[in-house]
């Protein structure tokens, strides 16, 4: 504006119809930077609605929104990434997975709308006993929880504080299944499941709280052919294997016992059974049992010569691999006998 005012008085001088010409250009300047900020404060509004639109769109799909549970699928992206850092940084994690006693048969006595109204205050409660690091979530008919640097016995001490709130709270009993990380598993799936194991557990024994390792030992002095799930040995066929560690464990039907000594550390268990999952020839790795110096993994392969397989598909050096009765033992030292 003020170098056309200069302009415009060089040229035309001082007289009515050049200040005309120059309040009209003055005017349309200042409108037009009025217009554009008025513009661009109502596209940061409309910006940030989106946004805003987008993050709420994104809770509803990763939370229930009854609930505000995590759904199950979001819930083991995190669990995955809790149990890659509790191994990077030698930490302690528990997972619950919680069911309310009789729930099939709640929708019927106390009719849908009661039944999420009971989910819904059950989850307040949990909720109000979780730090900001916890993660609760949503599987079915069951409530997951997620937490790290947390040992077993703080996951026991946490289970029972809840499960009497809820008693007291709701007058509904609560069943619980834990599984911790390292010592009952040191990968995501295999957590859950031996998590969902504890829970089974604990409902067909009528317990309220079962951590893993309890129920396992309670199959393992059952008589024998009594196990659920696990038939009888057949031989060279190796529907049922026996691994010779301190407590016997048995494999599915169809599993191969892979007896690997030497490993030292949770760093190293995980890098050999991301080498094992590498081998095309095995449909299943799971890891069976893990202690000090020693780890279990169970496999299902259609390939009959698994040592000669183990040695020249595994990246690994210095090893030596032997099979006896069934059993593979990798010992990562070899100076050390089988």
């Amino acid at each position: 504006i003020l170098v056309y005012g200069v302009m415009i008085n060089i040229l035309y001088g001082i007289h009515p119809s050049s200040i005309l010409i120059f309040i009209t250009f003055s005017t349309a300047v200042i409108g037009t930077g009025f217009l554009a900020w008025n513009t661009s404060k109502l596209i940061q509004l409309v910006t940030r609605k989106v946004e805003r639109d987008h993050l709420l769109i994104d809770e509803m799909r990763i939370k229930d929104e009854k609930t505000g549970l995590m759904r199950f699928h979001y819930a083991r992206r995190v669990l995955s990434t809790e149990v890659s850092r509790s191994l990077r940084f030698g930490k302690t994690l528990v997972v619950l997975l919680i069911k309310i006693d009789n729930w099939e048969e709640l929708a019927e006595n106390i009719g849908l709308n009661n039944r999420e109204a009971l989910i819904i205050e059950v989850s307040e409660i949990l909720f109000n006993n979780c730090r900001n690091i916890d993660t609760l979530f949503l599987n079915i008919d069951k409530i997951g929880v997620i937490l790290p640097e947390t040992d077993i016995e703080g996951g026991k001490l946490f289970a029972r504080r809840v499960a009497e709130q809820i008693k007291r709270r709701t007058k509904r009993q609560v069943h619980i299944g834990i599984a911790g990380f390292p010592e009952d598993s040191i990968t995501d799936d295999d957590l859950l499941r031996k998590c969902d194991i504890a829970l089974r557990d604990a409902l067909e024994n009528d317990r309220g709280i079962a951590n893993f390792s309890e129920s396992f030992n309670s199959m393992e002095s059952m008589p024998e052919g009594e196990h659920p799930g696990v038939g009888e040995s057949t031989g060279e066929q190796l529907t049922v294997l026996f691994v010779e560690t301190d407590k016997t464990k048995k494999l599915l039907e169809g599993e191969l016992a892979i007896y690997v000594k030497g490993s030292q550390t949770l760093q190293e268990i995980e890098a050999l059974q991301m080498a094992f999952e590498k081998i095309k020839e095995f449909q299943s790795v799971r890891l069976v049992d893990f202690e000090d110096n020693k780890v279990v993994f169970a496999i299902q392969s259609e390939c009959e010569e698994i040592p000669e397989l183990l040695l020249t598909r595994l990246d690994i050096p210095n090893i030596a691999i032997e099979e006896k009765s069934g059993v593979i033992t990798i010992n990562l030292n070899p100076s050390t006998s089988l």
